[in-house]
This record gives C-alpha cells, sequence and structure tokens, in this order.
C-alpha cells in the first residue's frame, strides 16, 4: 500500500539509500578524502579501468634493465558520461569505495620504477608517487581533470648499479642471469615471475587480479637471443597486423619508438584475451622452438631442448583431454618455456607460454604432472580468475583437482591415486606446522588484508582445496559435478570469481538437481561452510595400490632400524628387484615414510640407490631431509651441491629451514648441558653448511626465494 504513493523514482531512491547503509553499518564509513588500499592495491580500479594497454619495451641485457612506455587506454566507470555506457556494473559496495576513490585520477602501482613522463590527449599529464609500502610498493597518481581516454607513461626498471643501493629484502619479478648461470652457459637470460603482485616491479599497472585487459607489445632486445610474452608472437608489424587488420587504426602510434640499441631484434605481441596483470611474462634469452603438435610446442636452450622435447610429448593428449572435459582451450596455442633452474618455482601459468622449472626433466616422464597443473590453469585462473588473492583457492585447489582429472584420462585412476596421496603426504606436513604457528590460515578463503599475498601460496589453496572439491564430487556425482563446473567455467569465462559467488552458485545448482529434501540441503550447506570458512581439515581416506609396496618396504626398514637392525645384515632383504618397476613417485613415498635412520643404515641405502649421486631433484630433495633429520654426515657435500645447483623455492627453503632447526636443537641442547664454557655457531656442522651454501648459492637465487630465505636467518637470535 505504501508504495503505491510514492513515485516510481523516489522508490529508486529510497531503495538505493537503504542499501548504502546497509554497506555502512557492514562495512565502516570510510574517511573523507581516506585513499583505498583495495586487493593489495593502491589503484582506483573501481574509478577507472586500464581496458587495454600497448606496451614497447627495450631490453638491456649488459645493465640489466627495461625502458619501456605503456598506452594504457582507460574506461571511465562514473564520472565520463562519454564512456558510461560501457561501464562495468558495480556492486553497492564497490559504488560506495569507489564514490570514495579519487575521481579525477588515475592511480597505478610501482615498485622500483623510475617515472620519466606521462603524456595525455593534450600534452603532459602531472603526477607524483605517494603512499610507499614494503610490500606494496609505491602510489602512481596521475590528475587526469579532463578524464582523458589514452594515457602514455614513460618508465624504466632500476638499473643494476641502482640495485646494489636498495634493500636485499626488494622482490623484484625479474630476475637477471649470467651466461654461468644457464644450462649452456653461453648467453645472458631474463625472466619474469610476476604473481602475486609483482608486475608493478617491471610495468607500472593496477596490480590487482580484479583488473582484466587485452595488450599489444614491441619488444626490442639484443638480435643474437629470442623473447617470448604471454600472448602470440609475430616476427613484424606486417604479420602483426595481418592477423588484426580490422584494428589496424588503433595501431597508427604503436611501434613509432625507436631503440636505443644499435643491434637489436625486434618481435611484436598480440593477446587478444582479457587476462590480468599477475600473468604478465617476458623472457629474453638463447631458447629455440620445437613443435610438439597442432597448437603446442617447447622452448629451451638449444642443449635442452631435444631432451625437454621428449619429456613433453604427452603435451598434444593433455590438451585434448583437458577440453573433453572442461570446454575448448580458449588461448590458441599452449607453448612450454624451460627456464633456468633458478626459477622460483615449478612452473607459472603464463597464457600462451607456461614458464617451467628445468627440474622436471627427468628423463622418465614421472612428472609431467606439472604440465597438467599448469595447463588446468588455462581454465581455472586465466580463464577465470580469483577476484582477491583471499580466493586464491580457487586457482590452485580446483587446478589441482583438474590435473587430476587430466591425469587419470591419460593415464588411469590407479595412476592419478597415487598422486592424490603424495599430495595428502605434503598436505599433512603443511596442516601441522600452520596449526601450530598460524592456525586461521588452514582456512581456504583466508585474510591476507595488510600482509604479502604470497603467506596464502601453501598447500591448503592446493591440496585442502583439490579435496574439498573432490568431496563435491563425491556428493553430487561426478556427471553432475562436470555439468556444474562447465557451466560455471562458462559464465565466469574471462572475468573473476570469489568464494561467496562460488559458494551461492554451488548451492543454488545443489538445490535445483537434487530433490532429497531441504534438510539434505542443509546439511550439504553447512558442510560446504565448514570446508571453505573453517580451521583444519578432516582428512580423507584415500589409497593408491600403486603405492603398498613403497609404504610396506618403508614400515620395514623403520621397524628395523628401531631393534637397531642393519639392513644389510638381514638374511633375505633384496631392494632392488622389488624396487626395479618403480618410478619417482615410488622413490620420494619410500624416502617420505623413513623415520629417522642410523648411520649404518642411511649408509646402506645409499649404495644400494646411490641417492647422493641422483640428478632427479625431487628425490634428490627428499634425500636431503632424510639426510639432515638423520644426521648423516657423509650427505652433506651432495645437499651442498644440490643447494647451489638448484634455485626452485620448494626444495632450497625446506633444506636452509631444516639446517636451522637443527642446529637450534643442537645449540639448546648443549646449553642446557654445559652451563659454563664457551660456544659458537660454527661448531655445529648444520650451521656451516647452511650458511656456506647460501654465500655461494644466493646471489644465483631468484629475489622470491632469497627473500623467503633471508628470514630464516637471524642466527643472533640464536645466542640469547
Amino acid at each position: 500500500m505504501f508504495l503505491k504513493s510514492i513515485s516510481l523514482r523516489k522508490y529508486i531512491l529510497l531503495f538505493s539509500i537503504f542499501g548504502l547503509i546497509q554497506v555502512v553499518f557492514a562495512h565502516g564509513i570510510p574517511k573523507l578524502g581516506e585513499k583505498i588500499v583495495r586487493n593489495h592495491s593502491f589503484s582506483n580500479y573501481k574509478v577507472v579501468n586500464p581496458y587495454k594497454l600497448d606496451l614497447e619495451l627495450d631490453i638491456d641485457m649488459q645493465n640489466q634493465m627495461i625502458y619501456g612506455s605503456v598506452t594504457y587506454h582507460l574506461k571511465w566507470n562514473f564520472r565520463d558520461k562519454r564512456n558510461q555506457k560501457n561501464a562495468p556494473k558495480v556492486s553497492q559496495k564497490g559504488m560506495l569505495s569507489a564514490m570514495n576513490d579519487p575521481q579525477d585520477m588515475a592511480i597505478f602501482d610501482t615498485k622500483g620504477l623510475v617515472i620519466e613522463k606521462i603524456e595525455g590527449q593534450s600534452g603532459l599529464l602531472d603526477w607524483k608517487l605517494t603512499r610507499s609500502d614494503k610490500i606494496l610498493g609505491t602510489a602512481l597518481e596521475v590528475n587526469l581533470p579532463q578524464h582523458d581516454s589514452v594515457i602514455v607513461i614513460h618508465y624504466r626498471t632500476y638499473s643494476k648499479q641502482e640495485f646494489k643501493k636498495v634493500d636485499e629484502s626488494f622482490i623484484s619479478a625479474i630476475q637477471w642471469l649470467s651466461p654461468e648461470q644457464t644450462f649452456d652457459k653461453k648467453q645472458p637470460f631474463m625472466f619474469s615471475q610476476s604473481q602475486a603482485i609483482l608486475a608493478r616491479t617491471w610495468l607500472p599497472c593496477m596490480d590487482a587480479p580484479a583488473v582484466k585487459f587485452t595488450y599489444n607489445a614491441k619488444v626490442n632486445f639484443p638480435s643474437n637471443l629470442n623473447a617470448v610474452m604471454s600472448a602470440q608472437r609475430y616476427e613484424g608489424i606486417a604479420d602483426f597486423l595481418k592477423d588484426y587488420p580490422t584494428k589496424a587504426g588503433e595501431f597508427k602510434n604503436f611501434g613509432k619508438h625507436i631503440s636505443r640499441f644499435s643491434d637489436f631484434k625486434t618481435l611484436y605481441f598480440h593477446q587478444s584475451l582479457p587476462i590480468t596483470s599477475y600473468l604478465m611474462a617476458i623472457a629474453v634469452g638463447d631458447f629455440n622452438f620445437k613443435k610438439l603438435g597442432k597448437q603446442c610446442g617447447v622452448y629451451a636452450e638449444p642443449g635442452l631442448l631435444e631432451k625437454a622435447a621428449w619429456e613433453f610429448a604427452d603435451l598434444p593428449k593433455m590438451i585434448d583431454s583437458a577440453s573433453a572435459l572442461y570446454g575448448k582451450y580458449a588461448w590458441k596455442e599452449y607453448n612450454v618455456l624451460v627456464l633456468p633452474t633458478s626459477f622460483p618455482f615449478g612452473g607459472m601459468e603464463n597464457p600462451v607460454v607456461t614458464f617451467a622449472t628445468p627440474t622436471i626433466i627427468t628423463g622418465d616422464r614421472s612428472l609431467v604432472s606439472l604440465l597438467a597443473h599448469e595447463l588446468a590453469h588455462s581454465w581455472s585462473g586465466n580463464l577465470v580468475t580469483n577476484e582477491t588473492w583471499d580466493d586464491f583457492w580457487l586457482n590452485e585447489g580446483f587446478t589441482v583437482y583438474f590435473e587430476s582429472r587430466i591425469m587419470e584420462k591419460l593415464y588411469g585412476k590407479d595412476y592419478a591415486d597415487m598422486l592424490t596421496v603424495l599430495g595428502l603426504g605434503e598436505l599433512r606436513k603443511t596442516l601441522k606446522d600452520l596449526m601450530k604457528n598460524a592456525p586461521a590460515d588452514t582456512r581456504l578463503k583466508l585474510d591476507l588484508k595488510g600482509r604479502n599475498p604470497d603467506d596464502g601460496l601453501t598447500d591448503i589453496a592446493y591440496e585442502k582445496g583439490r579435496f574439498f572439491l573432490l568431496w563435491c564430487e563425491q556428493q553430487m556425482g561426478r556427471k553432475k559435478w562436470d555439468k556444474f563446473l562447465n557451466q560455471y567455467f562458462k559464465k565466469h569465462a574471462f572475468s573473476t570469481s570469489n568464494t561467496e559467488v562460488f559458494i551461492k552458485e554451488l548451492l543454488d545448482f545443489y538445490t535445483s538437481n537434487y530433490s532429497s529434501g531441504w534438510m539434505v540441503s542443509a546439511n550439504f550447506s553447512k558442510s560446504v561452510k565448514q570446508w571453505i570458512y573453517e580451521i583444519g581439515f578432516q582428512e580423507p581416506k584415500v589409497r593408491s595400490t600403486y603405492l603398498l609396496a613403497a609404504e610396506g618396504l618403508s614400515a620395514h626398514l623403520n621397524g628395523l632400524n628401531q631393534q637397531n637392525i642393519s639392513f644389510a645384515k638381514e638374511k633375505g632383504l633384496s631392494l632392488n628387484p622389488e624396487t626395479k618397476t618403480w618410478t619417482t613417485h615410488h622413490y620420494l613415498h619410500f624416502l617420505r615414510n623413513l623415520d629417522s635412520l642410523s648411520f649404518a643404515n642411511m649408509r646402506y641405502l645409499d649404495s644400494v640407490f646411490h641417492f647422493s649421486l641422483t640428478l632427479n631433484s625431487e628425490i634428490a630433495f627428499d634425500w636431503c631431509m632424510l639426510s639432515i633429520k638423520s644426521g648423516y654426515l657423509p650427505a652433506y657435500g651432495f645437499i651442498d651441491q644440490f643447494l647451489n645447483r638448484v634455485g626452485r623455492r620448494k626444495f632450497v627453503y625446506p633444506i636452509y629451514e631444516k639446517l636451522i632447526e637443527v642446529s637450534q636443537l643442537k645449540a639448546k641442547a648443549w646449553k642446557k648441558i654445559n652451563n659454563q664454557g664457551s660456544f659458537t655457531l660454527e661448531q655445529l656442522p648444520e650451521f656451516n653448511l647452511a650458511l656456506d651454501a647460501y654465500e655461494k648459492a644466493n646471489s644465483g637465487y631468484h629475489s622470491v626465494t632469497r627473500t623467503s630465505i633471508d628470514e630464516l636467518f637471524h642466527f643472533d637470535e640464536w645466542k640469547k
């Protein structure tokens, strides 16, 4: 009755005010003029969106610098009526926060960049750097009172000399390698690692996963090298424009920049599908390409190319299997670039070209599940992206689940079960540590406000996320679960999603597809929210027939060790025949289930399996960890070599951590027994190994790896 007495216009106004009041009560009243840090970004992307960028780069390998100019094509969401019809829809919460954002400027994220000048549509623009933060970097505020739709930022990265003056904890996406740090040891190498918020260290950008854009790039680099980006590659501007003739008018100023180098090569790149900043990627080095299938291939240094091509031979089958599960592959090509050993991660899912560690090249194709993982990101992460880093599990949990489905389709359920058991083992270790030190971080939905988003890069997002989705499959049945996933990917393609959106769509789908009554739906809803928001993990029952022999042998040897019986002296024990058919995964499960062993038993294992000679990095890592745990000094030389040979953070960080942990325990024990007398850490072999190895190796580690390890070395605190 009341609604009839007022006009529709007034009703809408009242409804909007009521909605804003709800938001205020829920989120607090922002202070007038307060500049918001949102989603680990200074940017005001709720007000203005960079929907496309044109990037021109000069890569100076000698001075280890990037000179760049980036043209941003902007879409104003509120005050510019010319673009209002194209503005993305914004929630009431988004409206409120955007109203509090600066309305007459565009704010970008930078870190370690020198801004030279910024141009608008009518000349030079005023800008300033404000609000510095150790993690987030510095805000670049560009005044745009006329709401320009195109601006150009000219900038450069720090030079090699300038980096020497920067705090050692500074993390850069770019790593510059000398020839000696590459596989062939002939030419320098450069690569980026932009995830999570490091794109701002080589490109001024709105560095938040909620911001998506397409891009073009022109890259000048030394003529004897090669280059790739996370985009389609073209040898010249003519080839580039041939594929995009209708858009040629957009490029009238693109590519006009003249390189400052005399001997250079130029490549052009185009990414026609919207991506986010953490997927911006570039690499320059001495690498060649080998085609593996109709739409895929591998880049690697010449000396490694054939080995890599053999190892990745199943890539075409992987793409076909993935597409059959969750829709057509959208990114035209799927290539893999094998990086030098200092690459800090196993792989990075950059569109068009995955960056991968060389440690997956084992000669038996046993670690190609990593490629299945990065390929799966083409749907979960690249196609549908986590809206915030608090929702990181949506990227990684989906991807590990999807990876398992690909491996099952290619190699069978027993093989996939084996990988699941190994994943559960890794999750157990992570949970044990987090429940002791940071229990809130065992939730799938995190609260990373004021923290580095890399804090969420744990097995919780990956493995707990995978087991939650596996639980969903078991509750709904695979056929209906796949139907839901296909709908989900299709609905959010080239956009973002968050945890709350996922929950709502999952519960709506469950309710509409099952007629088991409201109680069943309520129980399903309760369980879903427990999985996502509650601390800890209810361990599922998983089993692998493939790994039973490895488990049995580990248990048997542990039993002998507890009885102080040497493996070599037990009659009838024969390890070799039993392990002839073992893959890398069997050895990993075997080593991970061994207790701390005696010197005699460690020596016997090494004599049988030659672990201290292995070049398989996965096996070498687990042997290093067992050797430290057992105090097996003859393996410490191998550990030193391993830490200098490999830069993958997954391997080197836990080894340094274990060495320091053992040193701390020994130091405390010594002080407890000896109240008098002098003691120095240099008396401990684990301390000496950690320090000596790091002094030699740290310059070859990526800054992501180096910064993590630096935090472990608080030696002064040990002496207290």
